[in-house]
């Protein structure tokens, strides 16, 4: 499920119009001309949005055809969706950027990992791009993490950035994805990036920018070493394979030598132990009681109901999304297309997205997620985006990410339907742990995986034979 920010320009939409800047899309892009035809656009065309302010709370964006200097192509006018547009020209930056509101006031700061797109720009009260924060489907939410509602009636989210500022970090994000491409991944070594031949000058700004610091880069994580292969080998024949040899040889030693079997039977015992620690610490806190309120329930993270999610479910969810290799350091498969990032930033054994890992961290109603067992605590003290990468070293924790979001949806379709059945309800939390392919989900979760895990004696590798062998 990766989070995106996206550079949307808004300004006073009577005194200080949004003016329009021009964006490459990094992969290939669905217009519709205003004669109902489709016109597709290859990777590395340009485009430029036109009547931003008038349409940045619909469905679609307007845009025009334009070459590599910003000027018109056909005069034409097209509509594209606007999640589609978000996903197609947005660009990761790896540090924090300072936002600001429409009025100039401190917002507050965004920190790295999100994708942006510059849409328009404006003067007003500073030289400024403006900024609209997306999720992995292009969808945007606000600062805090809350999904917009196009339905609340509430402005598009949007923020804005000084233009020194965001070139500035444009600069460093160059940097640390030319860092990505040639350090050795086995080294954890210290880079200098102040001789990567990156220009001293910003084009657009025309002046020196600022001198980049160093970048001290200790061993990465599994998910970074993967990904800082991605761009040698998306698109490419062969790049299936060889993501599957990267990851394998990423595993610990404990793990790299057993068969589908006896990962199956580890990923079982690793599933009950961590279950009871969670328990464990649930109670030693004095907070994994029930109360009257299903509401005060549904968002205590430390309540989990004894009928609740069982080992037994989350090693059948285990078996689905890593069917075939069971590693905890698999990558989603959308990692081989020939984009400019995965469609999808899921991971490990769990296939737990960035956008859901920052929904349980930052809820509205307080962290859904408390890292309090042994298997999390190496993620504490670091931010969600972080703690999403890290976790990829941390098979334990990868399971207790899905404990704790299939008790919160358990918990969830209780207080909205409490006459449902408990199978009713670990349904419910099935279906959305997984929106995509439901209905596969539910055949070989619900009604073939969890029944043979369910009986007597059965370990996991009898059930991930019965199922996927």
């Amino acid at each position: 499920m990766v989070i995106r920010l996206f550079i949307a320009f808004i300004l006073c939409p009577y005194l200080f119009a949004t003016e329009s800047t021009f964006n490459q899309i990094q992969e290939s892009l669905t217009l519709e001309a205003p004669n109902g035809t489709s016109q597709n656009l290859d990777k590395n065309a340009f485009i430029r949005q036109v009547n931003v302010d008038n349409n940045l709370g619909k469905w679609y964006a307007e845009v025009q055809l334009v070459d590599d200097e910003n000027n018109e192509i056909d005069g034409q006018v097209y509509r594209v969706s606007r999640k589609y547009l978000n996903v197609a020209i947005g660009v990761m930056f790896f540090n924090s950027l300072k936002l600001y509101d429409e009025n100039g006031n401190d917002a507050g700061s965004l920190p790295g990992g999100f994708n942006i797109v510059r849409i328009g720009e404006g003067s007003h009260p500073f030289e400024h791009y403006l900024l609209a924060i997306t999720d992995d489907d292009g969808g945007a939410i606000w600062l805090d993490g809350t999904p917009y509602d196009p339905r609340s009636g509430e402005p598009y989210p949007t923020y804005k950035v000084r233009k020194e500022s965001f070139h500035a970090e444009l600069l460093n994000n160059k940097i640390n994805e030319l860092v990505f491409l040639t350090h050795d991944d086995n080294s954890g070594a210290t880079c200098d990036v102040s001789a990567t031949g990156v220009p001293a000058v910003d084009p657009e700004l025309g002046r020196t920018r600022p001198k980049p610091r160093p970048t001290n880069l200790n061993v990465p994580s599994p998910y970074d070493v993967v990904m800082g292969r991605r761009s040698s080998l998306k698109g490419k024949r062969g790049c299936e394979s060889d993501r599957r040899e990267i990851e394998r040889g990423l595993l610990s030693s404990e793990w790299s030598g057993l068969s589908l079997h006896q990962k199956a039977d580890k990923i079982y015992s690793l599933a009950k132990d961590v279950r009871s620690e969670i328990i464990q610490k649930s109670n030693e806190s004095g907070q994994n009681v029930r109360k009257s309120s299903r509401f005060q329930n549904s968002v205590n993270p430390h309540y989990f109901p004894d009928n609740g999610i069982k080992p037994e479910l989350v090693t059948c969810i285990v078996f689905q999304e890593t069917e075939g290799h069971l590693n905890y350091t698999s990558h989603n498969f959308t990692y081989c297309a020939n984009t400019k990032s995965p469609r999808s930033s899921a991971h490990g054994l769990t296939q737990f997205t960035r956008t859901t890992f920052r929904m349980m961290k930052n809820h509205p109603d307080g962290d859904q997620a408390p890292f309090n067992t042994t298997y999390s605590a190496p993620l504490n003290g670091k931010s969600a985006h972080e703690a999403h990468k890290l976790m990829s070293r941390y098979p334990g924790a990868q399971i207790e990410m899905a404990y704790r979001l299939l008790n919160h949806e358990y918990k969830r379709a209780y207080v909205s339907s409490p006459n449902k059945t408990r199978t009713q309800l670990l349904r419910a939390a099935v279906l959305a742990y997984d929106k995509d392919n439901q209905s596969e989900y539910i055949r070989n979760v619900m009604e073939k995986c969890l029944p043979c895990m369910n009986k007597s004696g059965n370990n996991g590798s009898d059930c991930y034979e019965e199922v996927y062998e």
